[in-house]
């Protein structure tokens, strides 16, 4: 039984995967999803293809749960059914178990064989009240290996229950209210009709009578429909896929169907093989069904179907008088649980899966039962993994444990003197590191600050020296410039000399002022006069003396005049 409220049912058919998300919420089911993940036609089954199946589930499934619980129907687990006198459970243990170790070949087959057993019921008759017990016996490495593939897709296995339990859980789930108010017995079939096997189980209601498995199934079935046809004197042949299409489209014709058809139309034939193989499939199937008339003097009431064989077309119509029950329905895992993929919104599941997944919901609905109740086969195994942790304590925790005790003392000193000695030391010791650092850090700074300033001091020195240059360079130029500025238009400056310029000194004069000697030519001597006047008028000079001036042939007035600049005047 599974804590979780959340589980994946699987059931591993022979043509196909199937799997639903089923979640318990309070004492009702919802079903979260479904997967039908189809094996590639024509193509054998192999463990690769089922590991790549139980992949997908995982991947599609996996960020709701990784717990997953099983139906099986293998050969290798045989299901009994035992009828024994009421007793207490105590001793139906040792008596089941008793007989189980008596059935055994050898006392080795003890530690590979695998054995549960669950109470399906009790029975009253006339001479008593007896308890009906299925059993299953199995090789634990078949289970093994089924735990293993689930393991390597990533899912996590919590139950691995028969098919009757499964088709049982789904039957109560769903369609109880059906069944509850009619007296016992009431017998119910329940029959998977599989591609590679056929399945049934009886109920007396929700007690479990009859389990059984028959070869003859859909795949055979299909396999009798590849042949030609003679078709209007033609010669038409069905393939597999072509044979599976007719099972579903045209299956079992009315006798007014086949008449619309003629007698030698393809789907007549198709029909009347289909019934043939459907009455040869159905034959044991009858069979068991009629063992329950003299055994408890009843008949089959109801019988519900599901599997992919389930969606022949008219099994519903023709399936009552073969098997000889009055009542035929489809088993639906829906019923009662609603089917809500993508919220709180129900919706219906798609018609064509409908059928497929009853085991795969019935073996989720197992794995909330107890698992005395659901014929949990893990069981033995869950024994196994008890067992190995009591030679584990036995083995390993016992003398660990006694290890442990010697080494208390030890331990006290190390946790009472040891260890805070140590935790002072790695404080300090942190504290040592952490100072230190620091300082690495301050003394990283305090050089970068250092070699800052130095190349502050450096970059202030060589701009003074780069300012006085250019002052220097610029001083004469300037000087030239102011007086441009006092030259009207129609005079001239033909020659400017001054004792700075002696022996190529061109640094600015002396703070004491330097005489500058003009030289230069006038058209008038009306320009000439303003000129002398804007000169003398000028901040830049002083003490102006009007030397000389004469006019030449050309009529062009040349003249000299000398000036001091004013101490101070445009200094770099």
């Amino acid at each position: 039984m599974t804590t979780e409220q959340i589980v994946i049912g699987v059931d591993i058919g022979s043509s196909s995967l199937k799997a639903v998300l089923l979640e318990r919420r309070a004492e009702t089911f919802v079903c979260l999803g479904l997967h039908v993940v189809r094996y590639p036609d024509g193509e054998p089954v192999t463990p690769e293809t089922i590991d790549r199946a139980l992949k997908e589930v995982a991947d599609l499934f996996g960020s709701r749960t990784r717990r997953a619980a099983l139906v099986t129907s293998d050969r290798e687990f045989q299901i009994k059914f035992v009828e024994k006198p009421v007793m207490s459970r105590e001793n139906l243990e040792l008596v089941m178990q008793n007989e189980f170790k008596a059935g055994l070949s050898s006392p080795a087959d003890l530690e590979t064989t695998g054995f549960v057993y669950t109470v399906a019921g009790e029975i009253r008759t006339d001479a008593g009240t007896t308890i009906q017990v299925l059993t299953a016996t199995f090789p634990l490495a078949h289970l093994r290996q089924k735990v293993a593939q689930f393991t390597a897709a990533g899912l996590q296995l919590v139950g691995v229950f028969p098919f009757a339990t499964a088709a049982r859980e789904c039957l109560v789930a769903n369609h109880l209210d059906e069944i509850r108010e009619e007296e016992s017995p009431f017998l119910v079939a329940l029959i998977n009709f599989g591609a590679t096997h056929n399945q049934v189980s009886v109920c007396d209601k929700q007690v479990l009578r009859l389990s059984r498995t028959f070869p003859f199934a859909g795949e055979e079935l299909s396999q009798t429909l590849v042949k030609p046809y003679m078709v209007d004197g033609q010669e038409v042949a069905l393939d597999r896929n072509m044979a599976e299409a007719y099972k579903a489209t045209v299956g079992i014709l009315s006798t007014e169907e086949a008449a619309g058809y003629g007698p030698q139309a393809l789907e007549v034939q198709v029909s009347d093989l289909i019934r043939r193989g459907l009455d040869r499939m159905t034959q044991k199937l009858r069979l068991s069904l009629d063992y329950f008339k003299g055994q408890m003097k009843a008949q089959v009431a109801r019988a519900y179907i599901f599997g992919g064989g389930a969606n022949l077309r008219g099994l519903l119509d023709n399936l009552g008088n073969l098997l000889v029950v009055n009542e035929i329905k489809e088993l639906s895992a829906f019923d009662k649980i609603p089917y809500t993929p993508e919220g709180p919104m129900a919706y219906d599941p798609p018609a064509e899966f409908r059928p497929l997944v009853a085991l795969a919901m019935g073996a989720a609905l197992c794995s909330f039962q107890r698992e005395t109740d659901a014929l949990d086969l893990l069981v033995p195994l869950h024994g196994e993994q008890a067992k190995r942790m009591r030679v584990l304590a036995e083995t390993v925790v016992a003398p660990a444990f006694l290890a442990i005790a010697a080494l208390l003392v030890p331990l006290f000193y190390w946790w009472l003197v040891y260890l805070p000695t140590v935790d002072q030391m790695a404080a300090l010791t942190a504290d040592h590191a952490s100072m230190a650092k620091e300082y690495a850090e301050v003394s990283a700074y305090k050089a970068e600050y250092d070699k800052l300033v130095k190349q502050q001091q450096d970059l202030k020195i060589r701009s003074i020296f780069i300012q006085n240059i250019t002052r220097r360079k610029l001083f004469w130029s300037q000087i030239l410039f102011d007086l441009h500025t006092l030259v009207p238009e129609d005079v001239w400056l033909t020659e400017l000399t001054s004792s700075a310029f002696a022996g190529d000194n061109t640094e600015a004069p002396p703070r004491g002022g330097e005489t500058l000697l003009l030289k230069g030519s006038s058209r008038t001597y009306a320009s000439l006069s303003t000129f002398l006047k804007n000169l003398e008028g000028s901040p830049l000079v002083s003490g102006m003396s009007w030397r000389e001036s004469k006019r030449e042939d050309s009529g062009e007035i040349l003249f000299t005049v000398t000036c001091s600049l004013l101490p101070g005047a445009k200094k770099p």
